[in-house]
């Protein structure tokens, strides 16, 4: 009797899925696709090349409210939150001449680790720009913006 129940709550657990997928207009639903892989990891290379033209992309993995660092009139820095609905999408491709340095975490040291900081340097108009990303449930996101340009 025991087992008859259990049956018959897989099987209504397995029609409610299927029926909740049918509305999301998938045919079939994997069990193994609702799990989140904690081993599966982005790299870093194919993330980048998505995130540089792709405006939509590169929205849905920015980690709001933002952490916005500037630098003030004053030579020193400022500091603020961006909200998603102020956010202006990065253009990472320009006239100028840039140096881009890419690092697989905050200081600057070569490790495996799930933060990378992108850094650009104009050679002649004095930009200066960090990116970082950390790499969160396995994927990456922006999550701190710094423009120290003069």
């Amino acid at each position: 009797m025991g087992g008859l129940v259990i049956f018959y709550l897989l099987g209504y657990a397995t029609k409610t899925l299927v029926d909740f997928a049918g509305a999301l207009g998938k045919d079939r639903v994997e069990l193994n696709a609702l799990k989140t892989d904690s081993t599966k990891k982005e790299k870093f290379e194919e993330f980048i090349l998505k995130f540089m033209p792709d405006s939509s992309f590169q929205v849905s993995r920015i980690k709001f409210p933002l952490k916005y660092i500037k630098q003030n009139e004053d030579d020193g820095v400022d500091s603020t939150l961006i909200q998603k609905k102020d956010w202006i999408i990065i253009s990472f491709y320009s006239r100028d001449k840039y140096r881009t340095q890419t690092y697989d975490n905050f200081e600057k040291q070569m490790r495996d680790t799930d933060k990378r900081l992108v850094e650009f340097f104009g050679l002649d108009s004095g930009v200066n720009k960090e990116y970082k990303f950390q790499r969160i449930n396995g994927f990456w996101y922006l999550t701190e913006y710094k423009n120290i340009s003069n």
